[in-house]
C-alpha cells in the first residue's frame, strides 16, 4: 500500500498563527468586511480571526458569520 505524505505542513501553520497573534482591531474589522462580501480569506487573515481574544471583536466575528451562513 502507498503512503500518502502529509500536504499540510504545521510547523507553518504554527508560526502563522503566531505572528497574527493579537490582532489590532482595524485588521479585524478590515477582514470582517472582506468576509461579509463573501470574498474568501487567506491562511493569513484567517489566522488574525483565530487570534481575537477582545469579547466585543469576538462577538462581531459570530455575528458576520452568521449573517454569511444565512
Amino acid at each position: 500500500m502507498e503512503q500518502r505524505k502529509d500536504f499540510i505542513d504545521d510547523a507553518a501553520l504554527r508560526r502563522l498563527l503566531e505572528t497574527k497573534a493579537d490582532p489590532e482591531r482595524a485588521e479585524v474589522a478590515e477582514i470582517l468586511e472582506k468576509a461579509r462580501e463573501l470574498q474568501g480569506l487567506t491562511p493569513a487573515e484567517t489566522a488574525v480571526l483565530v487570534n481575537v481574544r477582545d469579547p466585543e471583536l469576538t462577538a462581531a466575528l459570530f455575528a458576520t458569520a452568521r449573517r454569511g451562513a444565512s
